[in-house]
């Protein structure tokens, strides 16, 4: 048994504690936002499971644990190439999937009193 806690489980407790350690920067590096934007119908499929419409795939899981903030915080919380990354985002669903873009600001701010700090974030560059 103590065979086991050394070669198992000491090592899985270290693996574990490396990725709970990681930057925020390298924190949902796994989405590849560009392929989403890209494709309405990917886009589509991710935003019906922000609004509870739709299943979720694992990416979908984690991005619905960060819209709510990102959205009520205006990203306080996010590193700059996190900032960087939701600029991006925003903008673009912004311009080319306003409708899309609509439906998740409903489901996280309905009464839109966050839109004016949510606005001066977008033009920010930090």
């Amino acid at each position: 048994m103590l065979w086991a806690a050394r070669f198992i489980v000491l090592p899985l407790l270290f693996c574990v504690l490396q990725v709970w350690s990681a930057p925020a920067d390298e924190k949902y590096t796994d989405i590849d936002f560009d392929s989403i934007l890209a494709n309405r119908r990917v886009l589509s499929s991710y935003v019906k499971c922000l609004t509870d419409k739709g299943p979720c795939t694992p990416q979908g899981k984690e991005l619905k644990k960060i819209v709510p903030e990102v959205i009520q915080t205006s990203c306080t919380k996010c590193s700059p190439q996190q900032k960087k990354v939701v600029r991006n985002v925003i903008t673009t669903m912004q311009s080319k999937y306003k409708d899309q873009w609509d439906l998740v600001v409903n489901k996280y701010d309905p009464k839109k009193q966050r839109s004016g700090e949510l606005k001066a974030f977008l033009s920010g560059t930090d």
